[in-house]
């Protein structure tokens, strides 16, 4: 798996989504005190919101990943934590339903990939080593462990949350590009192996 020319993007793929989605787990008790101005009770409300969001993404977006594809329910996941973010960039004082509503998109899409992950590479390298294989992937959700806290520790310190949405803006399209580079490989892969079986055959 690791010497496959789609290790790389996948893995990286992989620690976007979750140092965006670990990000903003960590500390949406914070934004929902600090910048939307929730009582504590609302703002422990707000860390059930994107929790429940992050299981429901599993469930769905397994059933999506098994109708239109693995890669293309990621990257609808993705985008989905994409309008996410721009909604809490909007969000100010009183914005109950639109921080709800972003909450719902990350936590859908951090869910997402943790559903799809285990059936893609299982695809992409076999049934064999398949939980070898997945774990080292996750050595992606761990460098998300420690990046999207600390992203958000640094925010909390300057006194704005705009430069960690301006960093999860970019996450996500640093996800989108992984996932435009892993198919890019895969259909490059494909049409080679075509290639060598039409001439093993002529």
């Amino acid at each position: 798996m690791m010497r496959s020319p789609t290790f790389l993007p996948l893995g990286l793929l992989f620690m976007t989504s979750a140092t965006l989605g670990l990000m903003m787990l960590s500390n949406v008790g914070v934004i929902a005190r600090e910048q939307i101005g929730l009582s504590l009770e609302a703002a422990a409300a707000s860390i059930a919101v994107i929790s429940i969001a992050n299981t429901i993404g599993r469930f769905i977006s397994g059933a999506a990943s098994d109708t239109i594809g693995r890669l293309p329910a990621l990257v609808f996941s993705l985008l989905l934590a994409l309008g996410g973010i721009v909604l809490l960039m909007s969000a100010g004082t009183g914005d109950v339903l639109s921080f709800y509503a972003a909450l719902a998109g990350i936590g859908i899409c951090f869910g997402a990939f943790i559903g799809i992950y285990p059936s893609l590479v299982a695809d992409e390298y076999g049934p064999k080593h398949n939980s070898v294989n997945f774990s080292i992937l996750m050595l992606g959700y761990s460098a998300g462990g420690l990046i999207g806290p600390l992203l958000m520790t640094t925010a909390g310190a300057s006194g704005s949350f705009s430069s960690v949405y301006i960093g999860g803006l970019v996450l996500c399209a640093l996800g989108l590009t992984f996932a435009a580079v892993y198919r890019f490989i895969r259909s490059t892969t494909a049409a080679k192996t075509v290639s060598a079986d039409g001439r093993l055959a002529s």
